[in-house]
């Protein structure tokens, strides 16, 4: 019984630390929106640019299209870090059905064999389902990871835009 326990412990921690890992689903969409939001502004900047005289404008928008470049990147990241995950989960009607097999079985083997026989399926649920849990948190971790540098390589790129466009152009032009 105690191998049982832990087992299911092992399984329940791991389903634990999924749901802490979609927690983590707001942070990313609020700097989403603000990247998205800060290239809107941005391209209202590159319509009213005058692209004929100067080189500026046009490597301010080689600049903006390297950022909107790493903000696809994060959509395309975030995309990966909370889709297509294939969570196992403890069946009840399986383990009712199953645990009901074995009872039928009492004619033959005593109690304490089918309660075993009942704790070494269940053990072995509860194992198998932890271990895939487990792959799937750390593919969902490493996406997560992906996903926050990515994120972190758009706002920069975007602040530096804008730091190029305040800079030189906003000086230059207006």
């Amino acid at each position: 019984m105690d191998k049982l326990n832990e087992y299911k412990e092992i399984y329940y921690k791991e389903l634990e630390f999924k749901d802490s890992m979609n927690g983590k689903t707001g942070n990313s969409i609020t700097f989403l929106t603000i990247l998205c939001t800060g290239h809107v502004y941005m391209f209202n900047i590159v319509v009213r640019l005058d692209f004929v005289f100067c080189i500026l404008p046009i490597l301010f928008t080689i600049f903006e299209g390297i950022s909107v470049f790493y903000t696809a990147l994060s959509i395309l990241n975030f995309y990966r870090s909370y889709h297509n995950y294939e969570y196992k989960y403890i069946s009840i009607e399986d383990t009712y059905i199953r645990i009901n097999e074995n009872e039928k079985l009492k004619n033959y083997y005593s109690d304490i064999e089918i309660n075993s026989a009942n704790c070494n399926m269940l053990s072995d649920s509860f194992i198998k389902n932890a271990i895939n849990n487990r792959e799937e948190n750390m593919r969902k971790s490493e996406n997560q990871m992906k996903l926050s540098s990515s994120i972190i390589k758009a706002i920069v790129s975007l602040i530096s835009t804008y730091v190029f466009w305040i800079f030189f152009i906003n000086r230059i032009f207006y």
